[in-house]
């Protein structure tokens, strides 16, 4: 097959003098299987190395996609450019014969990302009716693919469990800030709170200590009242204080609101290094067998994709799900991104 080229980044390809339309990305796939010569519109060949470069002026991505797509043909899948940098056929089937099942989007491990734009990715995905995959090329040239899809708590996909009515608490604690946490000096409260719903941990053995995130839950369900120094905070007061010693603290407590909201039992994700590891069953809180780690995000903040990496190998190696929360301070609306490693 013989390719024209023009000034303009135009490719016109004739195969025994039909005219048939390929992507720049799939002629250079042609170029180097020696199937496919390219010629200027004034009869001069270009070489593999100028066909890229030239490529790469009309496109910025054009060479992180031709190595996935590259990566992608050499499995054995068909391929094709698409809205979403690449549509993937399933294994052994052609375009035309069928469908394409997923959308992939390609990413260098240098660039950076937003909940919002995943979302925005996924929506658009899920509106076409594809899977979504991000394919992430490394330094070395080596290709990394992700699942990416909405995660909605509280659907059918989760076992839901109970939630309990504030005012069925036996009572409004009072409550003690200290530095890092909140105390309950009230044996009532480890029958009430941590036996009920699971919140704190049991501290000098009939005393409950609470995490700052749980304290401001129960203060705003008005199920505890907080003091420092023997003042009583409003709730307002309290978040202010919890801001300065952790960041994001708004952030982080909106989404602890909306997991508690869906049945759902967050506890500290420390010893993973994300903010959050999630029960969806209250039995497993007890062996210690949480389903997801979450790590919470501003729904505009970047953040680069070797934080992703790094957080879904986390989560696998713990046969765990990760979870994205994207916050949306202004409106008070959360976003929750599934991302998994897979191999294709």
């Amino acid at each position: 097959m013989i390719a024209i080229i023009d000034a303009d980044g135009k490719i016109t390809v004739k195969d025994e003098e039909k005219d048939i339309s390929l992507s720049p990305v799939e002629v250079l796939f042609l170029m180097e299987k020696e199937r496919l010569e390219v010629f200027s519109a004034d009869g001069s060949m270009i070489s593999e190395k100028n066909f890229l470069i030239a490529s790469s002026k009309f496109d910025k991505k054009f060479e992180t996609k031709f190595i996935v797509y590259k990566d992608l043909r050499e499995r054995g899948y068909r391929v094709k450019t698409g809205v979403m940098d690449l549509r993937l056929y399933p294994r052994g089937k052609k375009p035309g014969e069928s469908e394409s099942t997923h959308y992939i989007i390609v990413i260098s491990e240098r660039d950076s990302l937003s909940i919002r734009s995943i979302d925005e990715q996924t929506k658009l995905a899920r509106n076409l009716r594809k899977k979504l995959i991000m394919g992430v090329v490394d330094e070395d040239g080596e290709v990394t693919y992700y699942n990416i899809k909405e995660m909605e708590f509280g659907t059918e996909t989760l076992k839901k469990i109970d939630i309990k009515d504030p005012k069925s608490s036996k009572k409004t604690y009072h409550a003690d800030l200290l530095e890092e946490n909140v105390f309950i000096w009230d044996k009532d409260a480890i029958a009430d709170l941590f036996s009920g719903e699971y919140f704190g941990k049991r501290f000098l053995d009939d005393n409950l200590q609470l995490s700052l995130v749980e304290a401001a839950y129960l203060s705003e369900q008005k199920m505890i009242d907080v003091y420092k120094d023997d003042v009583k905070l409003t709730f307002e007061k309290f978040l202010d204080l919890c801001s300065k010693k952790t960041e994001s603290f708004y952030e982080i407590f909106l989404v602890y609101k909306d997991l508690r909201e869906n049945g759902l039992i967050p506890k500290t994700g420390y010893k993973f290094g994300i903010d959050f590891r999630v029960y969806d069953d209250f039995c497993s809180t007890q062996t210690e067998h949480s389903k997801y780690l979450l790590q919470v995000f501003s729904i505009e903040s970047l953040f680069k994709i070797p934080d992703i990496a790094r957080l879904v190998r986390v989560a696998n190696s713990v046969r765990k799900r990760m979870i994205f929360a994207g916050v949306d301070v202004a409106s008070g609306k959360i976003i929750y991104i599934n991302i998994n490693w897979t191999k294709l």
